[in-house]
């Protein structure tokens, strides 16, 4: 027995032998990346001489140790850094939440109070009905008794209806507030419950000191999306690209007053290399939809992620602040100028860069399949700025206009932006009905096509326009396509694609023609 009393005994001391260093870490910097933020914590260190132990807590719980780095200013040594999971959280003692739940319980107790109150109300009110009789059924009733009577329910029951009306409007109100409060406290406990990470690091100290802390760690819970508003005034003068950049983060840490680092580079995906190794043919025999579970795609479906898409549209007030970019080998870096608030599961958007590039305009119109015109910026040496893929808000004179996006992955020269649809250059493309016909002959068909395409500029100014239509193109030797006609358009010999370019003055209107015929044997039915 006096063993176990020395193991219990023994077991304190060497618990206190170690300190606990009074560490108050702040969030100083977030380079956040196209997925994923690396998060970088100071703080000032109060150490006592040997051992101590400083945890940092409430960190995202996704921490993994190689990305953990710690570094220290002051006449100490860093022992070791563990990292761990904390799944006991102690969020009732944090301040905040304690003022929300005694507001929620102050709010609550008056809310009982005008409830009682309404009882009593609905009592006395009650008992004043229930003795409405005066006098006895023998004796008549003075008439100034009767009046005096009826005063007094007359008014003690207007003051009951009005007192209760009061409290009826004042518990309303005061649902509303509890609600918000209750909502607040769900969001908070929510987030709170959840497991955290810490990180604890060991230092020794030969004597008690002070110092600097550095702790940097990578997280999952970030992320930022490129986008861009376009802007233009005039077809005389350059278009205006601001790059913004929509930061997420959900990692229940709240930035506060923290420098910001946006990357264009991605840490989840690998960084190495590819290798190719040799290739073997081999015959394959494909197998059905049915057999890989496979589902195709209808067109219809198609358009329907891409009209949800364009619904993802934000309305979202335009900041003012910028940033300075720096290229490293790897990846380019927009540090933003100020610093800023980024609370966890808030989304926050803020502006990078502005770009005036020289444009030149033209319009487009490809009429079988749109039968619409389509303003084109086509921007020289786009490859001088950086860009990043995205979507594109377009503005013209301030008034929002449509999307487009933005590609990284052009290899031309010439970056192409649409601007969007022109409703005043008018297009047509009509069946030209003399020239169009099926006809019989032998054991084949030939078919007549021709349409004519007009284009009306209905604009103050001259425009350049380009054209395109489509030739068919037959992949079987008893399908062919002869007597082709398309006036001045070029013809591209791969695709078939038929170009127009025109100069287009004010109030003026063109017009082509593309003419072809196909001839097939008759047991083929082709879509034309």
């Amino acid at each position: 027995m006096r063993k176990i009393v020395l193991i219990l005994f023994v077991i304190p001391i060497m618990a206190f032998s170690q300190n606990i260093a009074k560490v108050n870490t702040t969030i100083d910097e977030a380079k956040v990346f196209l997925n994923g933020a690396q998060i970088t914590r100071i703080g000032n260190l109060t150490l006592s001489k040997g051992d101590n132990k400083i945890v940092l807590t409430n960190l995202p719980n996704d921490l993994d140790p190689k990305t953990v780095t710690v570094k220290g200013q002051g006449d100490f040594i860093i022992q070791t850094v563990n990292t761990s999971i904390n799944y006991l959280s102690n969020y009732e003692n944090d301040p905040k939440y304690q003022v929300l739940k005694d507001s929620l319980k102050l709010l609550q107790n008056k809310l009982d109070q005008n409830n009682a109150y309404l009882l009593v109300y609905a009592d006395e009110e009650a008992m004043i009905k229930a003795n409405k009789a005066i006098g006895g059924t023998q004796n008549g009733t003075v008439v100034a008794e009767l009046i005096k009577a009826a005063d007094f329910f007359h008014n003690r029951l207007l003051e009951i209806k009005t007192k209760s009306l009061e409290l009826a409007y004042q518990n309303r109100d005061l649902q509303l507030i509890i609600n918000k409060i209750q909502n607040q406290l769900s969001e908070y406990e929510n987030i709170a419950k959840r497991p955290v990470g810490e990180i604890s690091i060991n230092i020794y100290a030969d004597k008690a000191t002070t110092g600097k802390l550095n702790v940097t760690y990578f997280t999952n819970y970030a992320s930022w999306i490129p986008s861009y508003d376009i802007r233009f005034t005039d077809l005389n003068k350059p278009i205006t690209l601001l790059l913004k950049g929509q930061i997420n983060q959900t990692t229940g840490e709240n930035w506060q007053n923290t420098k910001i680092i946006l990357s264009s580079s991605n840490p989840t995906i690998s960084q190495q290399k590819p290798q190719l190794y040799p290739w073997y043919l081999s015959v394959y025999t494909p197998r059905s939809y049915a057999e890989r579970g496979d589902k195709l795609q209808t067109a219809a479906e198609v358009m329907l992620m891409k009209d949800e898409e364009l619904k993802e549209y934000s309305k979202s007030p335009a900041p003012t602040m910028m940033a300075m970019s720096s290229e490293t080998p790897i990846s380019m870096e927009y540090t933003l100028e100020a610093r800023i608030d980024v609370p966890s599961s808030q989304e926050k958007l803020v502006n990078i860069q502005s770009y005036e590039m020289p444009a030149k305009y033209l319009y487009y119109t490809a009429p079988k399949v749109d039968p619409d015109a389509f303003l084109i910026a086509n921007i020289y040496d786009w490859g001088k700025n950086y860009f990043l893929n995205g979507e594109a808000n377009i503005y013209y004179e301030n008034s929002f206009i449509g999307n487009t996006n933005i590609s990284s992955y052009q290899v031309e020269d010439t970056m192409q932006i649409s601007l969007g649809r022109d409703k005043s250059v008018i297009v047509n493309r009509d069946v030209i009905k003399d020239s169009t016909s099926k006809q019989i002959i032998g054991s084949k068909v030939k078919y007549n096509r021709a349409f004519e395409i007009t284009v009306r500029n209905n604009k103050k100014s001259p425009i350049e326009i380009i054209i395109e239509d489509q030739l068919p193109i037959s992949q079987q030797k008893e399908i062919e396509v002869t007597d082709i006609a398309v006036g001045n358009g070029k013809i591209d010999p791969d695709t078939k694609i038929v170009t127009w370019r025109y100069t287009m003055q004010p109030n003026t209107t063109i017009k082509t023609t593309i003419k072809f015929v196909v001839k097939s044997p008759k047991e083929l039915n082709l879509a034309l």
